[in-house]
């Protein structure tokens, strides 16, 4: 790509540094970006997801996506820090004359990898994977060491520890979001805007929390959201400021539509940024928020060992022939990949809303296999989802139902779902 250095920076103040650099690396080999009186030497701290999704890949000298901290402050002559962060985050430094050397620390397992395939993308950046899990222990050691801070984690208790660990070391915190088709992204603890904690006080029950394994996300959505995370970086790290440290901004990408939400504003009573702060230094964020610090399917555990079941166990009356109803509650895109032949399907939403339509359909399959029974008094019924989750939700629904609805029924989840129905009974059914 032949660029005109003139016009470039007469007209095109904004190009993303990256963009640049593939084509010319030479334009930026000073980080003197256009719109910036001085070189700006700065670090880059990408606290990626699992898969690294957010905003590195669109900061000047990265091309994968994180959550990211920068230093304005130059670091040590040969391009490092003084003091080595601690593992657990990903991150890009820039000696003292320009974008590069940079530090890519990884959060997840393949960070030596992470590291060769953006190698391959821009090898005038010098990568360095550290592999870990950012925690309690580092978290704070680490944010202080850069003056701005964009969290693309994809779990609450990583998104509260980021929170609590800015608030305390004093930084600004970006934070990027996405899930399906829709994206947010917030700047909080800035310039006497709200921090996490100001709209959530409380995290939500773990069983409400729909992650990025089950709920799904096309990979355009979090792409637009890290552009728009990493602009915002750049505003603030050059003094520009942001525009989202009061307004929430929501993408859908199904409406193709941007709109702004004003957030309500900090909080005296806040526990970590308040008048009397009661967060004084980081806790076991796990604990708090009651789930694991991951975006890999959880476990939950809603139900006795009385209420549930084993694949084998059902496999096992299957093959009796037991007169019951098997009733399954995943949503109708997953059933459309996959399904037993003989389950009813109800989605779990339609559950939850008592609809009337599909409650009656279930009672009338209860009706007809009751009349293959000899009039026993509770009549099984078994509820299977994808991972044994949201089956368990579904049992208790049934368990509340009045008996006058169905009648008496003997409600069940089957443990594991239809993905440990594929791997423990049958190897042929689709697992995705």
């Amino acid at each position: 790509m032949d660029i005109d250095r003139q016009r470039l920076g007469e007209h095109s103040p904004c190009l993303l540094l990256n963009e640049i650099s593939q084509g010319d690396s030479s334009i930026f080999s000073s980080a003197t970006a256009p719109f910036l009186d001085k070189p700006l030497p700065f670090r880059v701290l990408p606290v990626p997801a699992r898969c690294a999704a957010g905003a590195a890949p669109y900061l000047p000298g990265s091309d994968r996506s994180g959550a990211a901290a920068l230093r304005t402050s130059a670091p040590d002559g040969d391009g490092d820090s003084a003091a080595e962060p601690p593992p657990g985050a990903l991150g890009t430094s820039t000696g003292s004359g320009g974008l590069d050397p940079a530090e890519v620390l990884c959060c997840y397992g393949d960070a030596a990898s992470a590291a060769a395939a953006l190698r391959q993308l821009n090898s005038t950046v010098q990568y360095v994977p550290y592999c870990g899990a950012l925690s309690p222990r580092s978290a704070l050691q680490l944010v202080r060491q850069y003056d701005v801070v964009a969290d693309c984690s994809d779990n609450v208790p990583t998104r509260y520890l980021v929170n609590d660990a800015c608030v305390l070391a004093g930084k600004p915190l970006v934070s990027g979001s996405a899930l399906r088709l829709e994206g947010q992204l917030v700047v909080y603890n800035y310039q006497g805007g709200p921090c996490y904690r100001c709209l959530f006080p409380k995290p939500p029950p773990p069983e409400t929390v729909t992650n990025c394994a089950d709920g799904g996300v096309l990979g355009v959505v979090p792409g637009i959201v890290g552009c728009i995370q990493a602009l915002e970086v750049l505003k603030i790290v050059s003094g520009m400021g942001s525009s989202f440290s009061r307004f929430m901004l929501m993408f859908d990408a199904q409406e193709g539509r941007f709109r702004n939400i004003r957030l309500r504003p900090k909080r005296p009573d806040c526990a970590v940024c308040g008048d009397n702060p009661s967060v004084t230094c980081l806790q076991d964020y796990e604990a708090f928020c009651g789930s694991s610090a991951t975006d890999k399917c959880r476990t939950l555990h809603l139900l006795s060992s009385k209420d549930r079941i084993s694949v084998e166990e059902y496999k096992k009356l299957l093959d009796e022939q037991i007169p019951h109803v098997l009733l399954d509650v995943r949503p109708q895109v997953e059933v459309d990949i996959c399904r037993l032949e003989h389950a009813v399907h109800i989605p779990l939403s339609k559950l939850e809303e008592k609809d009337e339509e599909y409650l009656k359909y279930l009672e009338k399959r209860i009706c007809e296999e009751k009349q293959r029974t000899d009039g026993q008094t509770s009549f099984p019924v078994y509820v299977v989802c994808k991972l044994g989750n949201d089956s368990q939700k579904a049992v208790r629904i049934l368990q509340e139902l009045p008996d006058k609805a169905f009648g008496p029924v003997l409600a069940r989840d089957i443990k594991g779902g239809l993905m440990s129905w594929a791997s423990r009974i049958d190897p042929t059914f689709p697992q995705y």
